[in-house]
């Protein structure tokens, strides 16, 4: 299947203290795609790239490149990223509960 979406080499910056350090995601089309991880970990970050929201903008911007349906693309807003069908909901929440419920080893 074709990919839709790339996120290639994606960082970030807020203050010189580097949050998403060269983060890639490919989505090919009829899938779906989760991003976890624990607090802290850069997924509101992440997302906030992608879509457009102006916190990257006026925070010094991002580096690497989005790539939707084979066109490197950079939202300026989040009505951009909608009108090119991308949805700026989303939730986040936090897997570090769900730690205690999973034992390791055998």
């Amino acid at each position: 299947m074709p990919n839709v979406l790339e996120l290639r080499s994606i960082v970030k910056e807020y203050e010189g203290n580097r949050v998403l350090k060269g983060v890639s995601l490919t989505v090919e089309a009829g899938t779906i795609h989760a991003v976890v991880g624990e607090n802290g970990a850069g997924k509101s970050t992440l997302m906030n790239v992608l879509f457009g929201m102006p916190v990257i903008r006026e925070t010094g911007g991002y580096q690497g490149q989005i790539v939707l349906g084979g066109s490197e693309v950079r939202f300026d807003a989040p009505a951009a990223a909608m009108a090119a069908m991308i949805s700026p909901k989303v939730s986040t929440s936090s897997i570090g509960g769900l730690r205690r419920g999973v034992t390791h080893g055998g």
